[in-house]
C-alpha cells in the first residue's frame, strides 16, 4: 500500500522548494500527484488536519484510506 503524509503546511508547488530548503514539513499539489501517478497500490493517507479530512470522510473514494486525524 502507498502512503501519502499530509503533513506541516499546506503550500503551493512554487514554495515547496522554500519550505525542503529550510527545512519544513510541508506538502504541495505535486508531491500528491507524484504519488498518485506512480503508484499502482491502494493509498493510504496520514492526514494531520481535522479540516482536510472532514472534507475527505464523507466522500467514498476507492482504494483510499484515511489513517489518522489530529
Amino acid at each position: 500500500m502507498t502512503k501519502i503524509n499530509v503533513k506541516g503546511v499546506i503550500v503551493s508547488n512554487d514554495d515547496a522548494d522554500i519550505y525542503d530548503w529550510l527545512g519544513y514539513d510541508c506538502v504541495s499539489p505535486n508531491q500528491v500527484e507524484d504519488v498518485l501517478n506512480n503508484s499502482d497500490e491502494d493509498i493510504e493517507v496520514d492526514i494531520a488536519s481535522g479540516g482536510v479530512a472532514s472534507l475527505l470522510l464523507p466522500k467514498s473514494i476507492p482504494c483510499l484510506k484515511l489513517i489518522q486525524v489530529r
